[in-house]
């Protein structure tokens, strides 16, 4: 998961780091390999929490963390990368201590899984990780869903210990396994509107049933495949994989509440304004051209916002996106239709491409391979309000342009 560059993009920080701990350094007895869990906190670059590997060694003096979620902002053309899903993110190296204040500041938990590893076994870790931070292998291709902080210690233990580890999974992930979309979900009940913003900008990828090993995607799987895991010792004998838990850091307090507005509320109140303005509109027989083109500029908007994430970028959980069906960036090229006394042949084109559009995902909303947020429901019936009743009064029983003019100074004499 991506951490905030004020405590966690610590490249600097490793720099600092005497050159002696980089080097071929032997673990001693007292060493500890151990999986740490960072807790969501309040912003959205912390929302799905975040893994680390901590390495700990008392009679060396090191107290380390590796940190595959974090990025270098002097990347060459940083936002663009960022945007186009082309940025690389890299093992980051820092003093344990530091990686703690970070987590006390953005009142975020820290929990801890020592794990059951012999001194071999350690060292074999440890030397992975350094290899892993040389400047040649420290920078890899983030994919939130395939190759973030929390897969990549997921990999390293398997690669490291092959088959003396066995990875065990809930029961219920096999049962009743769920979507990557579903598993997000399950992290933003405290983020509607991220959830919402989300639901609009992933596709059909998201959609698709997750592995058991798939889970461990998000952290807080990661951590529980752990407890449950087992290792095989040099006699045969399966141990757990993790033989001591702690609590390192607790919540200092409790997380802000959920206040506000949600989006389904939001939606219905926004159905309702359209519905109103359309019953005033009918009521002084003046089309509300403004209100047209607001609303339709804005859902082209979120369509070519669809269109860049689907086309022109690397992220792999964007397209695909069926949100198209009723978020055209054709409306807003349209707009001029709308506010044209005298629309093209077009334009009727368009309107019933958009009718049908709309009408097509309502009728069959449950039965769409992408689940679509439900605050998208009011969203859709005041699209299909405004387009039919463009439909009526500018195809069907049409006004001449002169008693729409004459309305409307009427109305604003009023």
């Amino acid at each position: 998961m991506k951490i905030h560059p004020r405590f966690f993009i610590a490249t600097w920080a490793g720099l600092l780091l005497s050159l002696s701990m980089l080097q071929a350094q032997v673990l001693s007895d007292k060493a500890e390999i151990s999986l740490l869990t960072g807790s969501a906190g309040d912003e959205l670059y912390s929302t799905f929490g975040h893994s680390a590997i901590r390495v700990k060694d008392p009679e060396k003096g090191l107290d380390l963390v590796y940190n595959y979620g974090t990025f270098d902002f002097n990347t060459p053309h940083f936002y663009a990368k960022f945007l186009r899903g082309k940025l690389d993110y890299m093992l980051s190296l820092q003093k344990f201590s530091r990686f703690k204040l970070g987590f006390i500041y953005e009142n975020r938990s820290i929990n801890e899984l020592i794990l059951n590893l012999d001194s071999a076994e350690k060292q074999q870790v440890f030397d992975f990780l350094k290899n892993n931070y040389l400047p040649k292998n420290r920078y890899y291709h983030y994919d939130f869903f395939f190759d973030n902080c929390s897969t990549r210690i997921r990999d390293l233990f398997q690669t490291v210990l092959g088959k003396k580890l066995q990875y065990r999974y809930p029961a219920e992930w096999s049962v009743h396994p769920l979507t990557f979309r579903q598993l997000l979900d399950l992290c933003l009940i405290r983020k509607p509107w991220s959830d919402f913003g989300i639901d609009i900008i992933i596709g059909l990828p998201a959609d698709r049933l997750a592995s058991p090993r798939e889970y461990m995607f998000l952290p807080v799987f990661t951590e529980q495949v752990f407890r449950l895991s087992t290792r095989t010792d040099e006699k045969g004998h399966q141990k757990p994989f993790v033989k001591l838990e702690r609590e390192i850091l607790p919540l200092q307090h409790d997380l802000h509440p959920v206040t506000g507005i949600f989006p389904m509320q939001a939606s219905w109140i926004f159905l309702i304004v359209i519905v109103l303005l359309t019953a005033l509109g009918y009521y002084l027989r003046v089309p509300l051209v403004t209100i047209d083109a607001i609303v339709f500029t804005g859902v082209g908007l979120i369509g070519w916002l669809i269109v860049f994430l689907w086309f022109f970028t690397d992220h792999q959980a964007t397209k695909d996106n069926l949100n198209i069906l009723w978020a055209l960036p054709l409306h807003i090229p349209f707009i001029y239709f709308v506010l044209n006394k005298h629309p093209h042949k077009v334009w009727h084109l368009w309107l019933g491409l958009s009718i049908l559009l709309v009408t097509v995902v309502l009728f069959f909303w449950w039965g769409l391979s992408q689940q679509l947020h439900p605050a998208i429901i009011p969203i859709l019936l005041a699209l299909e309000l405004r387009l039919l009743v463009l439909l009526i009064t500018r195809y069907v029983n049409p006004t001449p342009p002169e008693k729409i003019e004459a309305k409307l100074a009427a109305a604003a004499a009023k």
